[in-house]
């Protein structure tokens, strides 16, 4: 049986449509919201990582198994979940579109976001005529590399369409920005009173060295 999980996902489309996937990506989370534009029949529960896709073979919802929240209307199907940071690559979405889906870790701050070249949503929705990508950034990172369309500051957006669906990658690369910590006015404040009793007993020190040498003089 056919899982009811295809592209944010179990609907089933009368007439063209097109699609916008929009990621905001934070260092602790990445909230995904995906809109399908056009005329949908019906909607079931969109499992929201792609291990628990057998929980979609069901109407209800099984406890214990995250859900994306949708929203629907006559002009579209809306699908949103928060994921936290490391969890994102387990997201349905991502990897029911892309076979291929991965981020890497280079080290500790550096990472890298790859696709392989075929968006299987494409193939799997024939009425299906564009999906536009937006991966968009916190100032947390710094984008090092990447190979999308278009740039918009800290928004990076890739047009899939029938003429290059199957040709095409989704690559980039971006590292976190280490932040200096920040030093409360407490902490401040202390530590100008270590500073202050140190420097006494220096001139404390140096006042008893004096007199002990006058002393010694007579």
């Amino acid at each position: 049986m056919k899982y009811k999980i295809l592209l944010l996902i179990s609907v089933f489309l009368l007439s063209g449509c097109t699609a916008e996937y929009n990621t905001y990506i934070t260092k602790e989370t990445v909230a995904e919201n995906t809109i399908v534009n056009g005329l949908t029949k019906e909607t079931f529960p969109v499992t929201a990582y792609i291990n628990d896709q057998g929980a979609s073979e069901t109407n209800e919802k099984i406890e214990g198994i995250e859900y994306y929240t949708i929203n629907q209307n006559i002009r579209f199907t809306e699908y949103k979940f928060n994921f936290p940071f490391e969890n994102y690559k387990n997201g349905t979405g991502v990897n029911y579109c892309y076979k291929n889906f991965h981020i890497y870790t280079t080290n500790e701050n550096d990472y890298r976001l790859s696709t392989n070249n075929l968006n299987s949503c494409m193939d799997y929705y024939t009425e299906l005529t564009e999906i536009k990508v937006n991966l968009k950034f916190s100032d947390d990172f710094n984008i090092t590399s990447n190979n999308a369309d278009e740039v918009n500051d800290q928004t990076y957006t890739w047009l899939i369409n029938r003429d290059n669906y199957n040709n095409k990658t989704i690559e980039i690369a971006y590292s976190l920005i280490k932040t200096n910590p920040v030093v409360s006015d407490e902490e401040t404040n202390n530590n100008i009173n270590v500073f202050i009793i140190l420097g006494s007993f220096v001139v404390l020190g140096v006042v008893l060295t004096i007199v002990i040498k006058k002393r010694n003089k007579y």
